[in-house]
């Protein structure tokens, strides 16, 4: 009765015996919404950087390089730091990040939710840089930017705004009318260039 939903580039392995119920996350972003189990084994996500047991609960995980960030949406979870054991219990609607050592308070769930979800992806002034990447995890396409513009491009130019996921065309149609960018596509249509306009 559990449902988990993955967002782009994620991976997980599902590891369930008589005693408990495990969610192995490699990389990526999941959205879980626990069912009730008869067995009533305790339910956990597991990382690299601790584990989040599930006190019946919906909830969010997004593994990153070098933090997790949960959020929670229904009810409570408790994380476990890898390496120190560090422990802290997370309501609903709030959102937190930790890493194998410490766990750091981020505040309260945003009030546009979990974009992802609804196919979107919402950004809030980041680089040229960090959107061709954010693309190139959500379109499975490779960006360059120009070289003879790139200085501009990563330095003088903001991204704001909210992107629909499924729909490359639209989020280069919508990037291009509201910045001085210029993006090109490739031939077969994998391969993305991005250039500033002066």
């Amino acid at each position: 009765g559990t449902n988990i939903r993955l967002n782009s580039k994620t991976a997980l392995d599902v590891n369930y015996t008589k005693n408990e119920r495990n969610i192995i996350l490699r990389y990526g972003e999941i959205y879980v919404e626990t069912g009730k189990d008869n067995l009533k084994r305790p339910f956990k996500v597991l990382n690299q950087h601790g584990q989040m047991l599930a006190l019946g609960t919906a909830f969010n995980v997004n593994q990153q390089k070098d933090q997790t960030i949960l959020t929670v949406v229904e009810h409570t979870v408790e994380i476990t730091t890898m390496q120190t054991k560090q422990k802290q219990k997370v309501k609903s609607k709030q959102k937190l990040s930790f890493n194998n050592k410490h766990i750091s308070p981020i505040g309260n769930l945003p009030v546009e939710g979990l974009p992802w979800l609804k196919g979107l992806v919402t950004v809030n002034r980041i680089s040229v840089k960090d959107i061709a990447e954010i693309i190139e995890k959500n379109y499975g396409v490779t960006v360059y930017l120009d070289k003879e513009s790139n200085e501009q491009l990563i330095n003088q130019i903001e991204i704001s705004g909210s992107f629909p996921i499924n729909d490359l065309d639209r989020t280069v149609v919508l990037l291009e009318s509201t910045y001085p960018i210029k993006i090109s596509k490739s031939f077969w249509g994998n391969k993305l260039k991005v250039y500033s306009i002066k």
